[in-house]
């Protein structure tokens, strides 16, 4: 598998995590996160269209800190605060 690929296989995983949080949240939450989760979702949707292309180069090291994003958003991390870390990691290869 290609780096691109191994990025947007963590990055997937790392949403999936992060929604199903977003999904569990009350309404309070939801109004707060939802343009932060859009975006995240519009960023994963991006990445792939990327993968048409294949004109990036990933950094391993971002592999990395979205796998260790997604354990701790499923070991119950703040959602805000992931899916803040998760933007972070995927502008660095598409606008969000």
């Amino acid at each position: 598998m290609s780096d691109l690929t191994n990025l947007i296989s963590a990055a997937i995983s790392a949403f999936s995590a992060l929604d199903a949080h977003y999904q569990a949240a009350n309404i309070t939450q939801k109004t707060t996160l939802a343009a932060s989760r859009n975006q995240a979702a519009n960023a994963v949707i991006k990445l792939r269209d990327r993968q048409v292309a294949q004109d990036i180069t990933i950094n391993p090291a971002d592999i990395t800190k979205i796998n260790a994003l997604t354990a701790k958003v499923q070991n119950g991390a703040a959602l805000q605060a992931g899916l803040t870390e998760f933007l972070d990691i995927v502008k660095n290869y598409v606008p969000v």
